[in-house]
């Protein structure tokens, strides 16, 4: 079946490729109508896939190459996803090492472009000087212009009025005589923010009309939003608040319409600042909202810093101290992040207002008088850096004066004195000049040449490393793309093994031994199908996507498996296999169960693997509040060389071990992963040929408010029936149905329904004794339900629903007025215990935590072929918000059913669309695809 889907999509691959060719030859023509064909798309997602395509076709040529990386950096640049286009100018540099080449020019000035639009802007300014430099040795005026103003950007944006003006004004100069209109109503619009900076605000409005007069006779509308929003901050310094904030809605209707999240936050910050100067601080309130909300989106330090700014100042209107302290702290940070001197004593205004405030008035005056000194100092510095410019030339021309006149003196005596000799003194001057000449040119020449070898060399040495960096890349890349192909491809004929092994197992009744022998090939072949699905968590935790999932259990149940795991390859091998505890009695902890389990497989496994005579010991104790495992053995050991290198991947003691015992390597370093990111640590001592001693230690985390000593399992589930009425909202099918068998084995009367708005009405109209919501139901979620309940004046017990189980969100729903909270998958005895208390007893009594839900887990999982359909067509039409509601319902229900590893691929995928990681959604959702159609196929041998 995994064979299958994957022809499925490499035929789809060769489509692609062959429906951009004009034919399907293998001549350089058919390469460039395929090239041809990519350049001339206009949709984002299809340039980047054919592209992508094309490539890796080795017959490209380098020049083909070069426009094919240039098109698809810059429609992602144009996308917006500037780290994504990176790689992509990366590799175009590396392929134009001629300095005089435009292709290497474009590289330079598009990868600052994308560093600066990220806030890396100390990368930014390195790329821009390198694409000056090479402008510069191309003899281009229009490029050196176009770097000189994106230089003055960056400069402005970092607080240095300085630069700024210098950078500009270079580039003015060669605009003003070699650019068009565009060009000139650019540099016009930044020019006019250093006026702006200088106060000089009447010169900063004339630039910004002139320009808009340009922008609006080309029919840019970016342009006139971008004037707009600086004429917003002209006639906000100059307090004609009715025109900024008519410039500033104006703006803001078109950076809606673009979008642009940056410059939302910034016209919303400005428009903020206005209602604050006109006193209309519920307006101003409403606008910091506003710009809280875009950035979220923008992710901008600089439109942070902005906001913190405007939003610290409201906080203190509103007496709002602590809000303002932490704001105070983000300002700080941030100015010195971006090396903005100005922005940081403002963090030293808003300090001395909060020690004002708080009545303690000497340090606000102390820190006041610091903010005043140090705004003067940095108003002056601009002034004084001209002043020693202006006196440091004015010296160096005096002094040349001075050395002429001289010159002139001294030539006019010595005409005087010796006229005779006059052509002898001509002669000598000129054989002295002719030498002072040589020598220079000579110096000159040697410098040149020294520079230009020095360069040849930096720039090898950097395209060689480029290169190394390159191939490091693509073989991490390689690495987990194996793994997860590998473990795709081995859990097709494990899908084969495990369901004939259950199909003897139901054959072979009569016979004790085999009946015994399938077992523990069923049993150990289940273990070997968990552990397959985890090949993929080392290239999950690499990427950040792997989540540790805490639960709470009784440690001995897992020691219980282990010993049953374990048992017969030991004994299989001769080993005496024990499991020693020191815990106080019933020992309940709470952690990831799964986690934990795999690897202390894995230390058991390899304790057992490389120990030929003698025993393997667990041993499990409490010790300085962490619970420790430690797992002995006499085995072969391993030297200092070895110990070294065990954590790493695919690494074992030397080759010799792996022609003898096998293994890939894997399972050390990726236990030892999986246990950092459980907050603990695995260590290890060994002595070759003596055995070793691998210790596990995590903090111990007990059930909260329960002594372990305490803990006791009910003697018997029978239960005594309730009497009642209980309203579910479940938007799951099977889940529902499940809800309500278990609910109906209580002996309550459910009225059942598919959403929020239903579950209200339900409520409303039959005021049951409890009501069951689930958090995320479409037409009304949970949390809105509750509120419109409470709003109408119901006030009975309101249970939340859902898999979200950690402590603070559960501390969340409580807080929001849920009565308690119920987890999925369900716990009859749980939501029994929970629940009980609010309906009458009756003297019946019953097995209520007996549910049979086999019927339901087969129609959930009949349902997984329309599910994956569903899927495809969501993916198909990038609707992510469709998708994540698929990955959110199905991973409850997964739970429910026991289904974890749809569960797993739906929660990761759902987590990637949270955290917009797009990079990742291809992955995701062939994972999803695929392990819906295992289950389904596999249906028919009841393996899962």
């Amino acid at each position: 079946m995994e064979h299958t889907g994957f022809l499925c999509r490499l035929i789809f691959v060769l489509g692609v490729i062959c429906t951009a060719n004009v034919s399907a030859s293998n001549s350089n023509t058919s390469l460039e109508a395929v090239l041809q064909s990519i350049l001339a798309l206009e949709d984002k997602t299809q340039i980047i896939q054919q592209g992508e395509y094309l490539l890796l076709d080795e017959r490209l040529q380098v020049e083909q190459r070069k426009q094919l990386l240039k098109h698809v950096g810059s429609t992602l640049v144009r996308g917006g996803d500037y780290a994504l286009s990176e790689p992509y100018f990366h590799q175009l540099l590396a392929l134009s090492p001629d300095p005089l080449e435009e292709h290497r020019f474009f590289a330079e000035k598009m990868l600052g472009v994308s560093t600066y639009y990220q806030g890396h802007y100390k990368q930014a300014i390195s790329f821009y000087k390198t694409a000056l430099e090479t402008a510069k040795l191309r003899q281009q005026p229009l490029e050196i212009a176009s770097i000189e103003n994106n230089l003055g950007v960056v400069y402005a944006d970092t607080g240095r009025p300085s630069l700024t003006a210098k950078h500009y004004l270079k580039a003015q100069e060669i605009y003003e005589r070699l650019g068009n209109d565009h060009d000139r109503a650019d540099i016009l619009v930044n020019l006019s923010a250093v006026y702006v900076s200088q106060d000089r605000f009447d010169t900063a409005e004339q630039m910004l009309l002139e320009a808009e007069e340009l922008f609006t006779k080309l029919n840019l509308p970016y342009g006139v939003g971008l004037v707009d929003s600086n004429l917003a901050v002209v006639y906000l310094e100059t307090r004609a608040f009715d025109k900024a904030v008519a410039h500033i809605d104006k703006a803001i209707a078109y950076y809606r319409t673009v979008p642009d999240p940056r410059q939302l936050v910034v016209n919303y910050s400005h428009l903020a600042v206005v209602r604050m100067m006109e006193g209309h601080f519920d307006k101003a309130e409403q606008a910091i909202r506003e710009a809280e909300y875009y950035q979220g989106q923008a992710k901008n330090d600089l439109s942070a810093l902005l906001l913190a700014t405007v939003r610290g100042k409201w906080y203190y209107s509103q007496g709002m101290f602590n809000e303002l302290k932490e704001d105070i702290k983000l300002i700080s940070s941030l100015a010195k992040k971006l090396n903005d001197p100005i922005k940081e004593i403002h963090a030293t205004m808003l300090s001395a207002l909060d020690y004002a405030a708080a009545g303690n008035y000497e340090q606000g005056l102390v820190l006041l008088e610091k903010f005043l000194t140090t705004l003067r100092i940095l108003r002056s510095q601009e002034f004084k850096e001209q002043l020693t410019e202006f006196e440091n030339n004015y010296a160096a021309q005096q002094l040349s004066l001075e050395l002429k006149e001289l010159r002139q003196q001294q030539a006019f005596d010595a005409l005087e004195a010796t006229k005779e000799r006059q052509s002898q003194v001509i002669i000598g001057l000129i054989a002295i000049l002719a030498l002072t000449a040589g020598v220079a040119w000579y110096v000159r020449r040697v410098a040149r040449l020294a520079n230009e070898r020095l360069a040849i060399e930096v720039n090898e040495q950097t395209l060689e490393l480029q290169s190394i960096a390159s191939e490091l890349r693509h073989a991490n890349s390689v690495k987990s793309q194996f793994l997860a192909n590998m473990s795709h491809e081995i859990r097709t004929p494990l899908t084969a093994i495990l369901g004939h092994a259950q199909l003897l197992q139901q054959k072979s009744v009569s016979d004790l031994a085999m009946a015994d022998s399938i077992a523990v090939i069923l049993k150990q072949g289940q273990h070997l199908h968990e552990l397959i699905n985890d090949v993929l968590d080392l290239s999950r935790i690499e990427a950040d996507q792997l989540q540790i999932q805490e639960t709470t259990f009784n440690l001995a149940t897992l020691l219980s498996e282990l010993k049953a795991l374990f048992a017969v390859t030991a004994q299989a091998k001769r080993l005496e296999f024990t499991v020693c505890e020191e815990l106080p009695g019933s020992f309940w902890i709470e952690t990831d169960y799964i986690r934990l389990k795999q690897i202390l497989v894995n230390l058991l496994g390899n304790a057992i693997k490389f120990t030929e005579h003698g025993w393997v010991k667990l041993h499990v104790k409490v010790q300085h509040q962490n619970l420790v495992f430690q797992i002995e053995d006499t085995g072969i050991g391993m030297s200092e060389t070895q110990l070294a290198v065990i954590f790493e991947s695919f690494k074992q003691g030397d080759n010799s071990i792996t022609r003898r015992f096998g293994g890939s390597g894997l399972g050390l370093c990726l236990s030892q992963q999986l246990a950092n990111m459980m907050a603990g640590n695995i260590s290890v001592k060994s002595q070759f040929g003596a055995g070793s001693c691998f210790q596990l230690t995590l903090p111990y985390k007990p059930m909260e408010g329960v002594k372990n000593e305490d803990v006791l399992l009910p003697a018997t589930p029978v239960q005594t029936a309730l009497k009642g009425t209980v309203v579910l909202a479940e938007d799951h099918d099977e889940n529902r149905a499940l809800a309500v068998r278990i609910l109906q084995g209580f002996g309550l009367e459910v009225i059942a329904v598919g959403n929020g708005k239903l579950a209200v009405e339900a409520a409303l109209y039959s005021y049951p004794d409890v009501l069951l919501l689930d958090i995320q139901m479409p037409e009304m979620d949970g949390i809105s339900a509750l509120s419109l309940l409470r709003q109408s004046g119901y006030s009975g017990p309101v249970f939340a629903l859902t898999a979200n189980v950690m402590t603070h969100e559960v501390a969340h729903y409580l807080d929001i007025g849920f009565t308690g909270h119920l987890g999925k998958p369900f716990d009859a005895a749980a939501m029994y215990q929970q629940i009980a208390p609010y309906f009458q007893h009756t003297d019946e009594k019953r097995q209520v935590f007996s549910v049979d839900m086999s019927d339901l887990r087969d129609s959930f999982i009949l349902s997984f072929d329309e599910e994956r359909m569903n899927l495809i067509s969501h993916f198909e039409n990038q609707d992510w918000l469709a998708v994540k509601a698929l990955c959110h319902k199905l991973q409850g229900a997964a739970k429910v059913f026991q289904i974890e590893t749809v569960a797993a691929a739906a929660a990761e995928f759902e987590h990637a669309i949270e955290t917009a990681a797009q990079h990742r959604y291809q992955d995701y959702y062939l994972i999803l695809c695929d392990e819906l159609a295992l289950i389904a196929n596999s249906k028919q041998l009841d393996v899962s």
